[in-house]
């Protein structure tokens, strides 16, 4: 993340709508790390339980603030939604052949009735990334509930989640 992208909508929000930016604190850094917390938290300007009324009024900002991103190399494809990808965590560190769910959609199944329509969008996720070295940003770096990363997968400035979802290839799904 690049503190100095998102601090400058933070200093706007600060003096807009809540307190003037010396308010919450001194240096820039401080500033934003402080009132990122209190945004999340919701402690603080009146909010409603855990932020929400502020989250909802900058929706895109807060998403960015929870992701994280890493290098992955795709190893397999084993539906539209779900790959396996070894994650370069820099300094040497790779997770190997970890599980991700493409982060708020859902594509047809490789088994049961949606069989060949799932076979076919896996077929188009391979040929886009199999083999590929990608930009991860995981959702809330953790897991779901199937014991794979919520992420989004971007290839050549290209979203695959919402490659596949303009294409009609996926359905949005904000489950796992």
């Amino acid at each position: 993340m690049r503190i100095i992208e998102y601090f400058a909508p933070v200093a706007q929000l600060v003096e807009h709508r809540f307190c003037k930016p010396a308010v919450v604190g001194s240096s820039p850094i401080w500033s934003f790390f402080y009132f990122r917390g209190i945004a999340q938290s919701g402690s603080a300007f009146g909010l409603g339980p855990k932020g929400r009324e502020f989250e909802s009024l900058y929706p895109d900002f807060f998403r960015r603030l929870k992701m994280y991103e890493y290098r992955a190399t795709v190893v397999s494809v084993y539906d539209g939604d779900t790959v396996t990808v070894d994650i370069d965590l820099g300094f040497g560190i790779v997770l190997k052949k970890q599980k991700l769910r493409l982060y708020g959609l859902n594509t047809p199944e490789v088994r049961g009735a949606e069989k060949e329509e799932g076979k076919k969008v896996r077929d188009l996720v391979r040929e886009k990334i199999l083999d590929k070295q990608v930009t991860i940003k995981t959702y809330k770096d953790k897991k779901g509930k199937y014991g794979r990363w919520l992420a989004e997968i971007i290839h050549e400035e290209e979203n695959i989640n919402e490659w596949l979802l303009t294409e009609g290839h996926a359905k949005p799904f904000m489950g796992d």
